[in-house]
């Protein structure tokens, strides 16, 4: 298996067609298409299902394409690691943000990311939460902005904003819970 065929097969599942991948990888698409063969038959299992639409990952297809995605990225990271100077830092960075914050976030940091640091590439997620962890783990992601819920031991991490969690209704509303305010269960950062 080689990395040529890994970068392939990853462009093929993301342009959704052997015909398109071939194009953006300046590749004609017989010999894009004998790689993935190649591929398939190392690994025993059909990737693809082809058809005049493009093509569809096939379940090990799904599997193989997290694996490649993750394995690439560690190519990228160990080149960057081995030619970065600590004076300019390149390279690309993952970042794993949630759907609630993407809005607001995403764009003061590509902002600043690109004036502070030009010779590194941000790359975004958008995603859930969980999603966000589960690529954490497996290296997909470099970092994310995540909620803290007690959850995240493993992982090295710093405060960025706290926030009042608040029960609101309209004024004289019998929907007022009873008794006396629900007590903090944990201030962050802690005192």
């Amino acid at each position: 298996m080689e990395l040529r065929q890994l970068r392939y097969f990853v462009a093929i599942v993301d342009h959704g067609s052997l015909s398109r991948a071939a194009l953006v990888l300046h590749v004609a698409q017989p010999a894009l298409t004998q790689q993935l063969r190649q591929l398939e038959e190392e690994l025993g299992a059909q990737l693809l299902h082809r058809s005049a639409h493009g093509v569809l990952s096939t379940d090990a297809g799904k599997i193989f394409y997290e694996h490649a995605q993750a394995i690439l990225k560690q190519v990228a990271d160990a080149r960057s690691a081995v030619t970065q100077s600590t004076t300019r830092p390149s390279g690309s960075v993952s970042l794993g943000l949630p759907h609630s914050i993407s809005g607001a976030l995403a764009l003061p940091l590509l902002t600043a990311a690109r004036a502070t640091y030009p010779e590194i590439t941000l790359q975004l997620t958008e995603e859930i939460s969980g999603s966000l962890v589960e690529q954490l783990k497996s290296g997909r992601l470099n970092l994310a902005v995540l909620f803290d819920d007690g959850q995240l031991g493993g992982f090295a991490s710093s405060a960025l904003v706290e926030e009042d969690l608040m029960y609101i209704c309209r004024a004289g509303s019998a929907s007022v819970p009873p008794g006396p305010a629900i007590p903090r269960l944990r201030r962050w950062p802690p005192p």
